[in-house]
């Protein structure tokens, strides 16, 4: 299949060029002044995803979504163009053919074979990337000592996503430079949320928005709400990108505003008039607090006929539309718009390429994305910011991250050894921190342990049971604030793929079940709820747990 990819010079080079001869011929237009910016778009629907997908997805015969079996899954570039990418990440990253081994844990690879089909075949490495040969049993983290893979599935992620915002920074330095820097630039990137409850992590390139926070050359970046019921009254506000990283790096979040009036015949929609404005005023709200902004984007279809309505023509949707500009002129003169939420969320990118991408990934992280951050932390009654791990130096030293009373750790599973140090800087001050999973139990360049989680969280006793299990914690009889208002007995078992859904055969299995041992984790740690196997409480693995530490560790 012939499609563009975003590893390739040539294609940097050639629509730097374009773009600078179409800035060129704007300047001379008498319309300039009132071009403010250029938004690139490129890719699959011009929402800058990689191909490939398309021939892992289809509908099948009973019309619905359905997904070909794994070992048959296409995925990943190995173009000509991509190969000399690629390469130049891992000449970069390691240095020497030795360092390359040591990391793929396979002798004898050289940074030149990556340019050569024989000796890097795309085949051999396509399996490596979608788990074909491992078995259905495998955790959702690879192991970095894997004999013969290592760190390849990791390096080879990254790269696919880096090299994405590396092109559009091309092309955004090419129009700055066109503009003597006048012009704003942005492009459709971060879908990033999406790729942690979906069933695609990874496909679409989009996980390296740490490094799209510190690109010079992109002012702003767009992604739609979520695409399901959320949308309704009701419901929650899902951007994908992590807005708050982008607000700390002076970058702009554009939600590209499609929802569904009552006018509209495409789902999801709301039903009426006083629907459809309730909505409106909660989406513009969630902007407004989190100095976003959005667009209209209309989809209705065709001259005539139903699908034809355009979905905003409304007097109360036009009223509405005017007094929201006049709200944001007003956010604009004043003095203070910095954060103020009390409670930090953190998210890991990087993470989701230590990740296999097929069961049990895709409920773990449906569990974390889905029902933890969106149907969770959005409905406690109290904001939080939503940031990259990657900005926690610089929230500590700018003094940002004091303001947080608790931090939670969305998904920080395969660090490097810099990132699991930057954990310590949120510890003390009396702040708590909410660990999820498997913090820390994949690390660059180590095998897969336990004792890392322990050593990550300063909770002692963290075991592993490899094999996995539809997680259920049966709440026990407790005194802790935390545990106030939940009954003993009470189950706490998420389940993100409910029978009769589309993705129901992926099931709800985690793997691997992390818990804590009682006998090993002290009395300081106290035991909240057990895990349930088989329909039986095992005492002996804590599910939940807290433990409080002094100033002083």
């Amino acid at each position: 299949q012939v499609r563009p990819t975003f590893m390739s010079h040539e294609w940097r080079r050639l629509g730097a060029e374009g773009l600078r001869r179409l800035v060129e011929h704007m300047k001379k237009q008498p319309y300039a002044p009132r071009v403010v910016g250029l938004c690139l778009f490129a890719g699959r629907a011009g929402e800058n995803y990689y191909g490939g997908n398309e021939l892992n997805i289809f509908t099948n015969e009973q019309g619905q979504v359905d997904a070909k079996p794994r070992e048959q899954w296409d995925v990943g570039d190995f173009s000509a163009a991509a190969r000399m990418v690629f390469r130049e990440f891992l000449v970069r990253k390691y240095g020497t053919d030795e360092a390359l081994q040591a990391a793929w844990r396979r002798p004898g690879i050289r940074f030149d074979d990556i340019l050569s089909p024989a000796r890097f075949r795309s085949e051999e490495i396509c399996d490596i990337l979608v788990s074909a040969r491992e078995p259905a049993t495998a955790g959702s983290l690879r192991n970095p000592m894997e004999p013969g893979i290592g760190a390849l599935p990791m390096d080879y992620f990254q790269c696919f996503s880096e090299a994405m915002i590396d092109t559009f920074a091309a092309w955004g330095k090419a129009v700055k430079e066109a503009s003597d820097g006048r012009l704003l630039v942005g492009c459709y990137y971060g879908y990033t949320l999406s790729q942690l409850y979906t069933n695609l992590p990874l496909f679409s390139g989009h996980t390296a928005v740490a490094r799209a926070c510190r690109t010079p050359y992109l002012d702003f970046y767009v992604a739609p709400p979520d695409y399901n019921p959320s949308r309704r009254a009701g419901g929650d506000v899902r951007a994908w990108n992590i807005v708050d990283s982008l607000r700390l790096h002076n970058k702009l979040f554009l939600y590209e505003y499609d929802n569904r009036s009552f006018l509209a015949e495409m789902m999801p929609k709301t039903f009426s008039q006083r629907e459809t404005i309730s909505v409106f005023r909660r989406d513009f709200a969630a902007a407004l607090t989190h100095n976003t902004a959005f667009w209209w984007l209309d989809f209705g279809d065709g001259q005539r006929g139903a699908r034809s309505l355009e979905w905003f023509c409304d007097p109360a949707i036009a009223d509405l539309a005017a007094h929201t500009k006049r709200v944001y002129d007003y956010a604009l003169t004043l003095p203070d718009r910095s954060p103020s939420a009390q409670i930090a969320v953190f998210y890991h990118g990087e993470t989701h390429t230590g990740q296999r991408i097929h069961p049990p990934t895709i409920p773990l992280n449906v569990s974390l994305g889905r029902l933890t951050l969106f149907d969770g932390v959005q409905r406690i009654g109290a904001p939080a910011d939503l940031y990259n791990l990657a900005d926690i130096p610089l929230l500590a030293k700018s003094g940002r991250l004091d303001q947080y009373k608790m931090c939670l750790f969305l998904n920080p599973f395969y660090l490097t050894e810099e990132e699991r140090q930057s954990l310590e800087l949120c510890k003390g001050n009396g702040r708590t921190l909410v660990w999820l999973w498997a913090p820390g139990l994949a690390q660059v360049g180590q095998p897969l342990s336990p004792e890392r989680v322990s050593a990550v969280t300063g909770i002692p006793g963290i075991r592993w049971r490899e094999e996995g299990a539809e997680p259920t914690c049966r709440m026990v009889a407790s005194n802790h604030p935390l545990a106030a208002g939940l009954a003993p007995g009470l189950e706490l078992a998420p389940r993100p793929m409910p029978p009769g859904s589309v993705w129901s055969r992926f099931g709800n299995v985690i793997a691997p079940l992390l818990y804590v041992d009682p006998a090993a984790a002290g009395p300081e740690t106290e035991i909240l709820g057990h895990w349930v196997l088989d329909g039986k409480t095992r005492p002996e693995m804590g599910a939940f747990c807290v433990r409080e530490f002094t100033q002083a560790g």
